[in-house]
């Protein structure tokens, strides 16, 4: 039995992973990965089962952010190589929303750039 075998049984059981744990899961290289893929699966199927939840995502505007968050695909001067536009019409968000609905989505979300979810942008 492996250490992730083990963090996941110890979750099934209903017992949360110890700080270093967690830290250890957040540290595992790509050697790992697939393991820890398995062994998020099992908490997951024994919680919740093979169901899952389909949401979708309405990006009402896309690239053009005034920030220059780094983490962030569509931050100031960005390369990498994201659709930009400017606010969608309302109508382009409702026929997106409905779509996403159509295929099967439970919930939809509209986004925006991180600075315009505090002051509009212009």
């Amino acid at each position: 039995m492996t250490w992730l075998d083990a963090l996941a049984e110890k979750a099934v059981d209903g017992e949360p992973p110890t700080r270093e744990e967690a830290l250890a899961v957040l540290s595992a290289g790509e050697d790992e990965l697939m393991d820890v893929v398995a062994a998020a699966f099992r908490v997951r199927r024994h919680f919740f089962g093979r169901r899952v939840k389909l949401n979708y995502l309405v990006n009402v505007k896309s690239g053009l952010c005034p920030e220059d968050c780094h983490y962030c695909s569509q931050r100031l001067g960005s390369q990498a190589g994201v659709l930009t536009y400017t606010w969608l019409k309302t109508d382009q968000v409702v026929a997106s929303a409905e779509a996403g609905v159509a295929g099967g989505a439970r919930r939809v979300w509209r986004s925006r750039c991180a600075s315009c979810a505090r002051t509009p942008c212009r």
